[in-house]
């Protein structure tokens, strides 16, 4: 289901809801998916140019820590949408239908990390905590 939300100065966009919280768990599977592939890229790197063919947990974390940042601050305030995105033909926008600012993408990228976060989604208007905090909006890209 889609609905239209007015924002200010007479601009109007559609903000995928209740019947689209499937195009948001493909969005996350396949940048969960496409995260984890490159991590293990980058780990593999690390442990070639390091000599060793295991790298310990901490630089696994920082890599993959560094890896999650800058793969949604670098795509979304850029192009407004990721791998998953791109799939499902939907991005990321401001409240006033254009692309996110680049403090608005660092908001909602560490809102991700926010325990329990996930669950956000149940509440009535279907954005998560990831959304409601920067005020952006995941919307279908015609």
């Amino acid at each position: 289901m889609v609905s239209k939300q007015s924002i200010p100065e007479t601009k109007s966009f559609e903000i995928t809801k209740s019947s689209d919280p499937l195009l948001r768990l493909i969005n996350l599977i396949v940048d969960t998916f496409m995260l984890l592939i490159v991590c293990n890229l980058f780990v593999f790197i690390a442990g070639f140019i390091f000599g060793h063919y295991s790298i310990d947990l901490t630089t696994s974390f920082a890599i993959a820590t560094l890896t999650y940042l800058s793969y949604y601050i670098i795509l979304e305030s850029i192009f407004g949408k990721t791998l998953g995105k791109i799939i499902t033909k939907t991005k990321v926008v401001d409240e006033y239908g254009g692309l996110p600012s680049l403090p608005q993408v660092i908001a909602r990228t560490f809102s991700r990390l926010i325990p329990f976060e996930p669950f956000s989604f149940a509440r009535d208007d279907s954005r998560g905590w990831h959304d409601s905090i920067p005020g952006t909006y995941v919307i279908l890209d015609k």
